[in-house]
């Protein structure tokens, strides 16, 4: 990957079709959005916080209360925000390929139940990379060190410590989360099986790791900047223009106007992973190639 090449494809892509990108990723957010609302709406009439990026890690016990998970609306909106994050996400992933908005999104919703168990295999198996060193190493410094894992209440734990130690000592889930990258699209544009996309997507990416990973987090900073600039803008603009809201126009405002950055950013992260898999594509059936030609 030559870094200056790829970019400068990545961006006149972007520029090309950006607006059917953002049409099918803001309509997905949107739904996404009100049911996550709603979510977090009932889970405070429980007493349970602790769900915004604003506030600390915290899990209250009143999360594992039975009768929440009982609660027929809490796994209705449960299920309807992830409904429609996965479908946007695979209606997204057709839309590189060049198809239309509506074609993208009916392609989408046929390969849903295919693209949902993947997602739900590599994410479990990143994970398991992330805390399976992290998890037992900070039980030990808890139980064993005057280390401050939590913070005073002894449910929040201390950021400070925990991010970096699972950073660190996470390196299998980050190892994971960039071979499985290109899983989406092999599992939607070849019609393999989950496990077998993973297998194909660790292989193709492994000779390359070292530079993807890097391709990966240059991106990752670009689109993190583009995401709080735009989010300071909106925000700027709104306390310029509309000072006072009710609870429910700020609920609405997270609704359809603080969620344009996400669906900006993400979509051009997204389509860099797209471009990568195109080479990586190439490259594999290259190898191929020759090493039908080798035999």
């Amino acid at each position: 990957l030559e870094f200056k090449e790829f970019f400068k494809q990545v961006f006149r892509d972007y520029g090309k079709r950006f607006w059917r990108f953002w049409a099918i990723l803001y309509i997905a957010t949107v739904f996404v959005e009100l049911f996550r609302q709603g979510l977090l709406e009932t889970l405070a009439a429980y007493g349970v916080f602790g769900f915004s990026s604003n506030v600390p890690i915290v899990i209250p016990n009143q999360f594992f209360s039975l009768s929440l998970f009982s609660n027929p609306i809490v796994i209705f909106l449960y299920i309807g925000a992830a409904f429609f994050q996965l479908w946007g996400f695979a209606a997204l992933y057709f839309s590189f390929t060049g198809m239309s908005i509506l074609n993208a999104v009916k392609a989408g919703l046929t390969k849903l139940w295919n693209y949902t168990f993947f997602v739900v295999v590599a994410s479990t198996i990143t994970l398991l990379g992330l805390v399976i060193l992290s998890v037992p190493a900070l039980l030990l410094l808890d139980a064993f060190t005057d280390i401050p894992v939590f913070i005073a209440d002894g449910e929040t734990l201390n950021r400070t410590l925990v991010l970096p130690l699972v950073i660190l000592l996470g390196i299998p889930g980050i190892y994971f989360l960039v071979a499985f990258s290109q899983g989406p699209f092999i599992l939607l544009f070849e019609k393999k099986g989950a496990f077998e996309t993973l297998n194909e997507s660790r292989k193709r990416i492994t000779p390359y790791w070292w530079k993807i990973t890097v391709t990966l987090f240059i991106t990752f900073v670009m689109a993190t900047t583009t995401y709080f600039a735009l989010r300071w803008t909106i925000f700027s603009l709104k306390l310029a223009l509309i000072p006072d809201l009710s609870f429910r126009g700020e609920t609405m405002l997270r609704v359809f106007l603080y969620s344009i950055p996400w669906v900006v950013v993400a979509s051009f992260y997204d389509l860099a992973l797209y471009h990568i898999y195109q080479r990586l594509r190439g490259a594999s059936a290259e190898n191929n190639k020759q090493s039908e030609n080798g035999l």
